[in-house]
């Protein structure tokens, strides 16, 4: 993926694993109408890298500072996690749809 000026984002080879820096930048355009969805994916990938020493209880201590119940963060993270990946197929389908149809 590369990200153009205007921060358009371009897939250049579907089949090469987008870089760590430019999924997140990709998530965070796809999530922007969804404000706390982006929030509760982005905590929830923190607290999944090891950042935290327990994973539920940084959840549960997370939560209950910004006045979320537990099941509302994972509701939002999983709605995140479907959008992210639907954006990610549609934009490798068009692209694989564009270089089969050639210049």
């Amino acid at each position: 993926m590369m990200v153009l000026p205007g921060n358009q984002h371009v897939l250049m080879a579907p089949n090469t694993p987008p870089s760590t820096a430019n999924i997140l930048a990709f998530a965070r355009k796809t999530l922007a109408p969804w404000p706390e969805e982006r929030r509760a994916l982005i905590q929830w990938a923190w607290f999944a890298t090891g950042n935290s020493d327990d994973f539920e209880d940084s959840v549960r201590a997370w939560c209950q500072a910004a006045n979320w119940h537990e099941r509302t963060f994972y509701r939002r993270k999983e709605r995140a996690l479907i959008r992210v990946a639907a954006a990610k197929n549609r934009a490798d389908r068009d692209l694989r749809t564009r270089d089969s149809n050639g210049p």
